[in-house]
């Protein structure tokens, strides 16, 4: 047991690092970019195409990165992930041009999977029970990445510049990769790897073999797409909602994107292994799309209600409900999922996962930026029936309901 917690405490550092070096770059890379492009007429859709394009690759080599990791053994590809993560970002260090920064993110998107390679790491260190902690473990990791790595990235830009942001993060995600070699021992996943690694396989980009053979696996992409589809709503838009409304920048979103990540933390990490006693898996998801549905729609009401309150204190009210809410989601739909499908296919589905979360973070910005555009508490009053929706016709998949009623 000591071992297994030695071996679950390296991956979290890890991810902990990991994020942080991926979220250095939000408060330097679209200045950056906006600098290099010079008097180039077409700023903004260039920067669009640049934040996207890691997203992008992550939706199409997710899936194929899990069954490498289910068959050639899950530390290995994590271990490369975390390599390529390290080359991206010192290609950011480097870069002198935009299409530098874009192969900087391109790189970044092929090496993404290194976080669902760690659920699915994760969730074979133990027994159920121990399964669920670790994976909001896990969130909570990411949380305290997201909220450090901005406030490190901003220090290390203006301590020095640009590319002291990229040479730190590059350094970060090697360090990160080090501790997992050091001290994760190689799963069983390498054994059978050695045993059929001559077995000749047809390789498609797109794979929906999965869904096929594990059909119970189905609801779990959807619920991920929409919950991810709601979070890219909020990302997509805030900014602009703030502004407009209160007359807030950049100070106030990131105040309340890392009250939010502390939350994330709190709940992953302390509230979740106490909820999750008292509560069956299907139920705690429920709510947590309910609370995050309403912490969605409080958002555009901060502007009318602040002539009763300050218009930051209602953003905390409506953050306080969204983290809440998305903070335990996270973990308990990672353990549903992985005690969905047997141990051989879990880096393939939690891959699957991936692509389906970076899908609906993909559609969430563009589709919420038009809606804002139309009427401004549109997208977020879309997302919120997006949440309820889920809410309301989410299936029982947990162990304490039939087995009958996996199919969405």
């Amino acid at each position: 047991m000591k071992s297994t917690r030695n071996a679950e405490w390296a991956l979290l550092f890890a991810v902990l690092l990991d994020m942080i070096g991926f979220t250095m770059l939000i408060p330097d890379i679209q200045l950056r970019a906006e600098q290099m492009l010079g008097t180039f007429p077409y700023k903004g859709p260039v920067i669009g195409i640049l934040l996207q394009s890691t997203f992008l690759v992550q939706l199409l080599v997710s899936p194929k990165w899990g069954k490498w990791a289910d068959s050639t053994g899950r530390k290995r590809v994590f271990l490369f992930c975390q390599f390529l993560s390290a080359v991206a970002m010192l290609l950011y260090g480097l870069s002198t041009a935009v299409l530098l920064l874009f192969a900087s993110r391109i790189v970044a998107g092929f090496g993404a999977a290194n976080v669902s390679t760690a659920q699915a790491i994760a969730s074979s260190l133990g027994d159920e029970k121990y399964r669920t902690k670790a994976l909001g473990r896990i969130s909570a990791a990411l949380s305290a990445g997201m909220i450090v790595g901005p406030a490190v990235g901003g220090f290390a830009a203006h301590a020095g510049d640009s590319a002291l942001v990229g040479f730190v993060g590059a350094g970060i995600s090697a360090f990160g990769g080090l501790v997992v070699w050091m001290f994760v021992p190689g799963d069983q996943q390498d054994l059978a790897a050695q045993k059929d690694a001559s077995a000749p396989t047809k390789k498609k980009w797109l794979d929906f073999s999965l869904f096929v053979k594990h059909p119970e696996v189905k609801p779990f992409f959807w619920i991920t797409a929409a919950g991810s589809f709601a979070l890219g709503t909020l990302e997509g838009t805030f900014g602009r909602l703030i502004k407009a409304m209160l007359g807030f920048d950049a100070k106030q979103f990131g105040i309340i994107f890392s009250y939010e990540a502390v939350l994330g933390v709190l709940m992953g990490g302390l509230l979740l292994g106490w909820i999750s006693k008292r509560l069956c898996e299907t139920t705690l998801l429920r709510w947590g799309y309910v609370l995050q549905g309403v912490g969605l729609g409080l958002n555009p009401l901060a502007g009318w209600l602040s002539s009763f309150a300050p218009g930051l204190f209602w953003l905390f009210v409506a953050s306080t409900f969204y983290g809440i809410g998305a903070g335990a989601i996270g973990p308990t739909l990672a353990s549903l999922s992985s005690s969905a499908v047997a141990e051989d296919v879990r880096g393939e589905m939690f891959g699957m996962l991936q692509s389906a979360r970076t899908a609906g973070f993909l559609m969430g910005p563009l589709i919420g930026g038009l809606m804002f555009d139309f009427w401004h508490p549109l997208p977020y009053l879309f997302a919120m029936l997006v949440c309820f929706s889920v809410a309301l016709f989410l299936p029982v998949i947990c162990k304490c309901h039939p087995i009958k009623s996996l199919s969405l």
